[in-house]
């Protein structure tokens, strides 16, 4: 009787070991979940009450909060909103226009298309503060670079041509100072034609001009140039990947138009993604600045909406440059709408933080 009391505590203590180290390591993982992403959610809200940064943001642009503690900064220009509270979901519906649709962040359209704030326009130097605030202030202009040195998978997220070419270049430079491994790449892309107005030409196609290197052993295929997103950063990859990417470690990933939208987006790139049946594991997601943050929260809704719990994303992503979308910080009227593309920026953010909330 003895014997079979001493193997029955040794039983229970060996269960309790088990559970502690079980939790242990729950804790660990939710803890790094938190670290990847806390900087960036410390900075625009807390639990669902956005912070004093967004509400100063929230001011550089004419959005005030009713009686806040926080008095109007003599750099506020005149106020064309009041909101009754700090709640994040509140703040999101304002800056979303659906209180006073002739106030709203949104872009309506691709972002290079935007003309600028609608309901205000911005000094240089107004325009200037609010992207140095979003940058600086809220977190989201700094390089993210790669923390692990395994990944289940890249994630490599469409854009304009310039852009796939400064995410490709810094991938690249990732690859040769970090060292990581990876078991293959999906571009995630779908339908959209070309834009010349944002430099996708025959001529910048060919030669990209000085922005990235081409590969000692390309050569223009023969026939007729990419027209169309997908092919375009296939293009790039096979122009100008950095050797440590096989050829035949890329997957493309081509989404279609879905009901009442245009083009494909970041959702329902990740959805056709996810039809192929990626095995569980970490993955990094290749982005740039502003945007990280951002991509970063669509992608885990997405996972969490399609139940796929066990795939995590890290983002990397360049630090934001003084040119994006053909349009450059020092001109003025580009100025203005580099600030609209770094508020819809937020205004989307906003949104995903709060859909996030119910999972």
């Amino acid at each position: 009787m003895l014997l079979k009391d001493k193997k029955f505590t040794k039983a229970i203590k060996y269960i309790v070991f088990l559970a502690v180290i079980g939790a242990g390591v729950f804790v660990y993982n939710n803890q790094l979940a938190k670290e990847d992403q806390g900087q960036e959610i410390n900075s625009l809200c807390q639990k669902d009450q956005v912070t004093d940064s967004l509400v100063r943001l929230l001011g550089l642009v004419g959005i005030r909060i009713q009686n806040d503690i926080l008095t109007p900064e003599p750099d506020w220009p005149e106020a064309r909103l009041t909101v009754s509270s700090r709640s994040l979901e509140e703040i999101t519906q304002v800056i979303q226009g659906k209180k006073d649709p002739g106030i709203t962040w949104i872009i309506q359209g691709e972002r290079w298309q935007t003309k600028g704030l609608g309901y205000l326009t911005l000094t240089s130097e107004q325009a200037t503060a609010v992207l140095n605030f979003i940058s600086k202030d809220l977190g989201l202009g700094q390089a993210m670079r790669p923390k692990q040195k395994e990944y289940a998978g890249v994630l490599f997220l469409g854009s304009t041509l310039k852009n796939v070419r400064d995410r490709l270049k810094f991938l690249n430079a990732c690859l040769e100072q970090h060292n990581f491994v990876f078991n293959r790449i999906y571009i995630l892309t779908g339908i959209r034609p070309l834009d010349p107005t944002v430099g996708e030409t025959p001529e910048s196609l060919v030669d990209p001009k000085g922005i990235i290197a081409v590969r000692s052993d390309w050569k223009e295929p023969a026939g007729s140039l990419p027209a169309d997103e997908g092919p375009m950063i296939q293009w790039v990859f096979d122009q100008s990947r950095s050797n440590a990417i096989g050829k035949d470690q890329v997957t493309v990933i081509y989404a279609g138009i879905g009901e009442g939208r245009k083009r494909a987006t970041t959702k329902t790139t990740v959805e056709e993604w996810l039809k192929t049946n990626p095995k569980d594991g970490l993955y990094l997601a290749v982005s740039s600045q502003p945007f990280n943050f951002y991509q970063k929260l669509v992608i885990e809704r997405t996972l969490l909406e399609n139940k796929r719990p066990g795939i995590h994303i890290e983002v990397i992503g360049d630090a934001a440059g003084e040119q994006s979308y053909g349009l450059n910080k020092a001109n003025p009227d580009d100025l203005n709408k580099y600030a609209a593309i770094a508020l819809d920026n937020i205004a989307r953010t906003c949104y995903e933080l709060v859909s996030i909330q119910g999972y």
